[in-house]
């Protein structure tokens, strides 16, 4: 079992041989998955739902900071999904926007925070008193959201979402 705080979903893996299971991963639909073991790969299990799950992010994150960059009046170039390691969001100079596909074991509000600051990113490139400024009127409580994010515990995201593990 494992938890997507974010989309308020439960869902539960069983496992089947790999061969069993069409591409390895088949998703019932009922917050269930069926996932392919291969027993000459101890990370099969682990690549098949990091593909899942980096699809599922994309579907729901960047709908959402697509709005969210309406609603504020602000244009992006692109939105990328990855699982990086230390960072939650980044915005690069060429408005480029990527995102953590791990933020979907978040909270929905630390995860608006990101959407938002990265969002931010597009008018103040660092993080100046502007930038916080700008910010601030967006969502007053950022910082306070900020120390939530930072006091959040690695041991929330299953050890499956690591990242590098699509390279093993």
């Amino acid at each position: 079992m494992f938890n997507i705080e974010t989309l308020s979903e439960t869902l539960s893996a069983d496992y089947a041989r790999v061969d069993e299971i069409p591409n390895g991963l088949l998703d019932n639909g009922l917050h269930a998955l069926t996932v392919g073991v291969d027993p000459k790969d101890v990370f099969c299990v682990a690549r098949k739902l990091q593909g899942w799950f980096h699809k599922k992010a994309g579907a729901s994150l960047l709908p959402w900071l697509a709005s969210l960059a309406e609603d504020r009046g602000l244009r992006f170039k692109g939105t990328f999904v990855k699982n990086q390691v230390s960072l939650w969001g980044s915005c690069s100079e060429k408005r480029n926007i990527n995102l953590n596909q791990n933020l979907l074991f978040l909270p929905k509000h630390l995860v608006e925070y990101v959407l938002h600051h990265e969002l931010t990113h597009l008018d103040h490139m660092n993080l100046s008193v502007r930038f916080w400024g700008s910010y601030t009127r967006v969502l007053p409580n950022c910082k306070e959201l900020r120390r939530e994010i930072g006091a959040l515990n690695a041991d929330d995201i299953p050890m499956w979402a690591s990242p590098g593990l699509d390279r093993v």
